[in-house]
């Protein structure tokens, strides 16, 4: 089950339960009734607002994937340069990769236009590290894609290339999944 779910059904209990106890007292001259948990439902309705909604659940998804997808490449590509390999095969695995580079930053600016106001507001600090990691993923694509312009086939070139990717690739991905939790998106297992 989602947790947040789970927490907002705890915080409705709690909520439901303080209230009529608090009821309770100001009949009784035990207290005043509420007051105590403006904060409360402040900060869950604060929770609520910045929750991810179905659109962007699936592009986190798709997001996840295509980081997923070129994160493996790059170890095909960089794995592949350790023995002998045919430099047609490095040209082929190394456009492969680019391709999914492109669609991973490109997924993450899909994912990031979509926030509402709020969501920008309140995840401003983990939205804006999400987009310096895709920044240094498409420069790490753009240095890929030069050397496969140039028509270079030395494998060292090459499996440097794939060693700076999968870095940042896995910045990235971490940046992904720090700003899915306050979201709310439970990341499918990869």
């Amino acid at each position: 089950m989602n947790r947040f779910v789970v927490a907002a059904c705890a915080m409705v209990v709690v909520l439901g339960s303080t209230t009529l106890l608090a009821q309770g007292r100001g009949r009784h001259g035990g207290g005043a009734p509420g007051g105590s948990n403006d904060t409360s439902i402040a900060d869950f309705k604060l929770a609520l607002a910045i929750q991810a909604n179905q659109d962007q659940v699936a592009q986190f998804e798709s997001l996840s994937k295509s980081t997923t997808s070129a994160q493996k490449q790059a170890q095909d590509l960089q794995q592949k340069t350790a023995s002998p390999v045919d430099p047609g095969d490095l040209v082929r695995l190394a456009t492969v990769l680019k391709g999914s580079v492109d669609d991973a930053v490109s997924d993450s600016q899909n994912f990031l236009r979509d926030f509402s106001k709020l969501q920008k507001a309140q995840l401003k600090e983990l939205t804006k590290k999400l987009e310096k990691s895709s920044a240094d993923v498409a420069k790490e694509g753009k240095t890929l894609d030069q050397l496969l312009k140039a028509s270079k086939t030395d494998a060292s070139e090459f499996s440097t290339s794939a060693d700076r990717l999968q870095k940042a690739l896995a910045d990235f991905r971490t940046r992904q999944l720090n700003l899915a939790d306050p979201m709310g998106i439970q990341p499918a297992p990869q």
